[in-house]
């Protein structure tokens, strides 16, 4: 205490307590000794901040300025460099840029921080019904028995359910599962609509095979081979994979790029891989109307295989090849020998094409005439088979919901047709049938080309489900007429 000031005297005119007095100078020694604590630690770091600067205080200083002259140089130059670049193309401010890293990496040191409660709830259904007649009582004390309103018969235990009752139990709820679920099912047909029926089985039987409705199944492949166009199907896909892979997208589909070969111009087919202008022309050509097959089915009362009318075209494969080559008979005959051994059918595009590639060159064009045959220009015997059973099982669903419309009119001709196509069908059914006894080998050719399963779901696509769709545009425009008569009247 001998160190420390004495407190200020009071004048001796003032009458202060002697209470007051003690308490005033006890917090006056508080302070001053907070205060020569407080001088002392500064006059510590003073000292050591004094030895620090004598030993290395040169040395820090150089390397601290030699920093920030460095560091102020190189902003000045970032910055310089960014005010001659257009607002809009600026880099962004570093310091702006660690202040969102600082918020981002805070924000997510909470959520990985922040504190988590789980839950656990746990139903436990223990009350069960009571057995016939019987019913809960309670004594004069509290306690529970069970008393039969029948017998009158009183027991301390609860009543449990004996092997009969429970085998009844379970055969009770077991069949009305089965009415719950045979109500269900009649409400969802009741309420399906046909239209939905026909779009889902058309989409899904088009993602299986063509089986010659306009182009709806027809894949990148098939299209471009009808066209004599298949040696650029790989170069088509890599563009078309590249775009995707550039743009960070998924690769489209064969359909999805199909759809976008109808839709461009000729010149921006370039962009799908078309390189020659004379393959765009071809593409912009025949891409509305098609290219006619030389040797298909002429309609669906055809009763020739594909094989059949592929033997039977030579004659017409012959003039063509006659007229582009008139003084090489022999070499024709050949070359029309070998095209009717194709298991695929000839489009006309294709024909033309390869005569235009060898054109005056009948050598050449022998030579090459391996290029036409075996051209997947149809799918083959087993997609057409399934897009097939796939209409077929549409067509039945289409028949329980016009039943349940009582359209009978429709359902008997639907009928009708399911029965034709099946007879279509077991053509191919039976050929297959008897390869496979007689001919493995024959078998194995007749799966790996067109069959008349292809007839058989070409007749349901038509007669089907673009009847029932029509019927269907037909019955709304009849009642919008007929409401439109009945606001008039």
């Amino acid at each position: 205490d001998h160190h420390l000031p004495h407190p200020p005297r009071l004048s001796t005119t003032t009458s202060v307590d002697s209470e007051v007095m003690l308490l005033f100078e006890s917090q006056w020694r508080k302070l001053m000794t907070n205060k020569k604590a407080a001088e002392s630690r500064r006059d510590a770091k003073a000292e050591v901040r004094h030895r620090l600067h004598a030993q290395h205080g040169e040395q820090v200083v150089d390397v601290v300025q030699h920093f920030v002259e460095t560091w102020a140089a190189d902003h000045r130059e970032e910055v310089n460099k960014a005010r001659k670049l257009p607002p809009w193309s600026r880099p962004p401010d570093p310091h702006a840029a660690d202040m969102l890293s600082m918020l981002s990496a805070s924000r997510e040191l909470f959520h990985a921080t922040r504190p988590r409660i789980r839950v656990q709830l746990k139903l436990d259904y223990t009350r069960l019904a009571m057995r016939y007649g019987f019913r809960e009582l309670k004594t004069k004390t509290g306690r529970t028995y069970y008393l039969n309103t029948i017998t009158q018969e009183t027991t301390w235990s609860r009543p449990a359910f004996g092997f009969e009752e429970e085998l009844a139990v379970k055969q009770l709820q077991s069949a009305y599962r089965t009415m719950a679920g045979r109500r269900s099912f009649q409400r969802r047909l009741e309420n399906e609509s046909l239209l939905g029926v026909v779009e889902q089985c058309v989409h899904q039987a088009a993602a299986q095979s063509w089986v010659g409705f306009g182009e709806e199944g027809l894949t990148l492949n098939l299209f471009l081979n009808r066209m004599g166009l298949g040696h650029i199907v790989e170069d088509v896909r890599r563009a078309v994979t590249r775009q995707a892979q550039r743009s960070n997208k998924p690769i489209p589909t064969d359909y999805a790029t199909l759809e976008r070969m109808h839709r461009l111009q000729a010149g921006d087919l370039k962009k799908l891989g078309v390189e020659r202008p004379t393959d765009r022309r071809i593409i912009t050509t025949l891409r509305e109307t098609g290219s006619p097959f030389i040797n298909y089915y002429r309609d669906l009362d055809d009763p020739r295989t594909i094989t059949e009318c592929i033997r039977e075209s030579r004659g017409q494969l012959h003039a063509m090849l006659t007229k582009a080559y008139k003084a090489n008979q022999i070499r024709v005959d050949k070359m029309a020998d070998e095209l009717i051994k194709s298991k695929f059918p000839l489009t006309l595009a294709q024909v033309e094409a390869f005569l235009g590639k060898n054109e005056g060159k009948p050598a050449q064009a022998q030579e090459h005439i391996h290029t036409l045959i075996d051209v997947a220009t149809t799918h083959t015997t087993d997609l057409e088979l399934r897009a097939f059973q796939t209409l077929r099982a549409g067509t039945n669903r289409l028949l329980v919901l016009l039943a349940n419309l009582h359209c009978d009119v429709l359902r008997l001709r639907l009928e009708s047709v399911l029965e034709k196509a099946d007879q279509l069908s077991s053509v191919s059914t039976a050929a297959c049938s008897a390869a496979e006894a007689s001919a493995p080998a024959q078998l194995l050719a007749l799966r790996q080309t067109s069959s008349s399963h292809a007839k058989a779901a070409l007749l349901l696509r038509i007669e089907v489900f673009e009847a029932v769709k029509n019927w269907w545009a037909a019955a709304i425009l009849v009642q919008n007429q007929f409401r439109m008569y009945h606001q008039m009247k």
